[in-house]
């Protein structure tokens, strides 16, 4: 931590992040521990990009088309491709965990 405000990005870019308070780190396993969950009975396994994917969704509360979520998926993993995230999304919506995006 730095100045108890901030923890240093551990990707090595150097950004700071806001500091996490003990609620949301346990709120996010849930919700992820409940994602994994969901796909397993939909047939599906528990990738870093579907995490990616429903990260993205979870982190604003908006209604991003397809596109959104890709350009925001990308910014956190520069190798996830545009079918990658069309995927994760039709996946998430076979599961119940999201709506469809456009």
């Amino acid at each position: 931590m730095i100045d108890g405000t901030a923890e240093i990005d551990t990707r090595g870019r150097g950004r700071l992040q806001p500091d996490r308070t003990m609620e949301q780190v346990p709120e996010r396993r849930q919700k992820m521990s409940r994602l994994n969950e969901r796909l397993a009975k939909g047939g599906f396994r528990f990738t870093p990009q579907r995490e990616r994917v429903y990260s993205v969704l979870l982190k604003r509360r908006d209604h991003p088309t397809a596109e959104e979520v890709f350009i925001r998926a990308k910014q956190a993993m520069p190798e996830i491709s545009r079918a990658t995230v069309y995927n994760c999304l039709e996946a998430l919506v076979q599961c119940g965990t999201d709506e469809h995006s456009n």
